[in-house]
């Protein structure tokens, strides 16, 4: 299935480089939340997973040009063929509490898919209040402190 996660190659990418970000953006809407809820898959972006269902990553943008800057200053490398060919509409709307309870059951789900992965570093591609949540949630289901790597304009930089 599109976007399914290759497990074994998320592993060695993770065995590789010690780090997993979980990347939020508004890119490949025709992969977005299959029938099966497999919503959380490889993204190539670094080492990563990629969550989101559509109104949750509207709010939330990664161009090329950031990416190569993301990559260059995390030390990591793309582990498959790129994805960010097109991009949405922003959304201007604000995440409802009902989309960010579904977010959680998303996190909850990949936890569960991957129990036998251990991940040391995540991180949160964004800014805002609801990225410094999303950051504070993922450090909890995954038992780890989890960072915030702030967007601003066409500049990634780690958040303080």
């Amino acid at each position: 299935m599109r976007g399914k996660v290759n497990h074994q190659e998320i592993k060695q990418a993770y065995a590789r480089h010690g780090r997993v970000l979980l990347v939020v953006n508004e890119h490949d809407s025709e992969l977005i939340f299959e029938a099966d809820r497999n919503v959380l898959f490889r993204h190539e972006i670094g080492v990563g997973i990629k969550a989101f269902d559509e109104q949750l990553a509207t709010r939330f943008h990664v161009c090329l040009k950031d990416a190569a800057m993301l990559r260059q200053r995390l030390g990591v490398s793309y582990i498959g063929e790129d994805r960010l060919a097109r991009r949405v509409d922003r959304c201007q709307r604000e995440i409802s509490e009902g989309l960010i309870r579904e977010m959680d059951l998303c996190l909850r789900f990949w936890l569960s898919e991957h129990a036998g992965l251990v991940f040391d570093e995540v991180g949160v591609i964004g800014s805002g209040a609801w990225c410094d949540w999303l950051a504070s949630e993922v450090g909890e289901l995954l038992n780890i402190e989890c960072g915030v790597v702030e967007h601003v304009g066409c500049e990634m930089r780690l958040a303080s």
